[in-house]
């Protein structure tokens, strides 16, 4: 017979399940003030019609993804068009260029080769439509550009 020998999971549920409800919504409100916005929010849902709203028309569209601390930090920029389906443009791992594996803190080497990336592509960064970014390892959360100015 099996014996256990450690127990798994959180060791205060009810207190960490209350923590959990108090500081949710101040987050969610930080977030919203520094245009921080989930898949869900109201801002993310116009973004997301307008983005299929370009691709019908033929456009092509940028869309910009950052986790900027957590597990693996870095940045990718994918292209989405019609006709091209999507592509991959960029996917830079900080780690790659610091030497550091699982490198933790803001990708800003990351950032830095992508916007050369950028600017020897021709892609002005209003052309971005939006951002992903990754909340240290828990869901995405959508952040969208400016309003298109169409």
């Amino acid at each position: 017979m099996a014996t256990s020998i450690a127990s798994i999971g959180p060791r205060f549920q009810r207190l960490g399940a209350a923590a959990f409800a108090a500081t949710y919504p101040l987050v969610r409100l930080a977030g919203t003030l520094t245009w921080l916005h989930s898949p869900r929010s109201a801002y993310a849902q116009e973004r997301i019609a307008s983005m299929r709203q370009k691709l019908e028309r033929g456009e092509t569209v940028y869309v910009l993804g950052i986790g900027p601390g957590g597990h693996n930090t870095g940045v990718g920029l994918v292209e989405a068009s019609k006709t091209g389906g999507i592509r991959l443009i960029a996917n830079h791992e900080e780690e790659r260029f610091r030497a550091i594996t699982h490198f933790q803190r803001y990708p800003g080497m990351s950032v830095e080769i992508l916007r050369k990336q950028l600017k020897h592509l021709g892609i002005e960064p209003e052309r971005i439509h939006a951002a992903c970014v990754h909340r240290f390892c828990a869901k995405p959360t959508f952040a969208g550009a400016e309003a298109d100015a169409h």
